[in-house]
């Protein structure tokens, strides 16, 4: 299991997350940023409930999944075969 300081570039607010080999995140004091996802792109998102900052789907993903609680297999593949990764709105520092 790994720990990161996760730091919002909008605002600055930060946690601290373990994060073990499964991609289970286990949460600090999570009172500014707020949720976690591991994208398509290999990449994390996080959403900032302080500032509204949220990548937790990068732009690809929102404009071709239609349903993200139950995506299609065919619009993974589709973002799979032409993957375009985001500019990442926080940093994840390893500590």
């Amino acid at each position: 299991m790994k720990s990161y300081k996760i730091t919002c570039h909008k605002c600055k607010s930060n946690n601290v997350v373990r994060i073990d080999a499964d991609r289970s995140v286990i949460w600090g004091n999570a009172d500014r940023i707020i949720s976690a996802r591991f994208r398509l792109d290999n990449q994390w998102g996080w959403q900032c409930i302080f500032c509204g900052s949220d990548d937790l789907m990068t732009e690809q993903e929102r404009r071709v999944i239609r349903n993200p609680q139950a995506p299609d297999p065919m619009d993974i593949k589709k973002i799979v075969d032409n993957l375009k990764p985001d500019k990442p709105l926080f940093s994840m520092e390893e500590i």
